[in-house]
C-alpha cells in the first residue's frame, strides 16, 4: 500500500518521516517543511534532484546547537532542569 503521511508544519517531522520511509515499505512522499530553527543543526541533510538523502547518524541526524537552545531557553524566560 502506498502512502503519504501529512507533517507540514511540525518542525522535525519531515526528518522523521523520511527516517520511517526507510523501513515501510510504500512510503514514497515526503511532505518537506523547510523550516530552519538555529537550535538544530540539520546540515547533515540534503536534498538533489527532488530526492531526500537520509543520513543515517543517530537522531534523525539532527544536532542540538546547545548555544543557540541555551540563549532560546534564556531569552524566553523558560527554565529548565538538567
Amino acid at each position: 500500500m502506498e502512502t503519504s503521511p501529512h507533517t507540514y508544519g511540525g518542525g522535525i517531522s519531515g526528518y522523521v518521516t523520511a527516517h520511517l520511509a526507510g523501513l515501510v515499505g510504500g512510503l514514497n512522499f515526503v511532505e518537506w517543511d523547510a523550516a530552519a530553527f538555529a537550535e538544530i543543526d540539520a546540515s547533515a541533510w540534503a536534498i538533489h534532484d527532488g530526492l531526500i538523502e537520509v543520513p543515517q547518524s543517530p537522531g534523525f541526524g539532527l544536532e542540538l546547537d546547545h548555544r543557540a537552545f541555551d540563549a532560546a531557553v534564556t531569552h524566553s524566560g523558560v527554565t529548565l532542569r538538567r
